[in-house]
């Protein structure tokens, strides 16, 4: 399986609640169409997914579109997170974002994304 290596500096990062919908997001600038993005997405509603192992939205820069995949690892540091996720078409990532210091709120909002996946978001500390 082949592993995409992504790693980038984040200028620009987002997670708010919308509709039912939480979103975290990176990207390398503050323009609105970066070069390097990250965009994890999961809806916060009750119905079960078609497959509840691919339960994230995964909008990344190396795709033309999103798709929904999993996430199978995250580490959140002070001033890094780490990930690897796959996606429903077996494609890996291992995404690795810097930033000076992670704002206030981004790893309560990663715990929600992650609500399916209780085993994952328990590594967030």
């Amino acid at each position: 399986m082949k592993i995409t290596n992504i790693k980038f500096k984040a200028e620009n990062i987002q997670f708010y609640i919308e509709d039912e919908v939480c979103v975290v997001a990176f990207a390398d600038s503050q323009d609105p169409d970066p070069e390097q993005y990250l965009i994890l997405s999961q809806t916060l509603f009750d119905s079960e997914p078609d497959n509840p192992e691919e339960n994230i939205e995964i909008g990344i820069e190396t795709r033309q579109t999103s798709t929904f995949g999993k996430i199978e690892f995250i580490n959140l540091e002070s001033n890094e997170i780490v990930l690897d996720a796959i996606d429903s078409e077996a494609m890996k990532f291992h995404v690795a974002i810097q930033f000076t210091k992670a704002p206030q709120g981004l790893k309560d909002h990663l715990k929600i994304l992650l609500f399916r996946s209780p085993e994952i978001a328990a590594r967030l500390k």
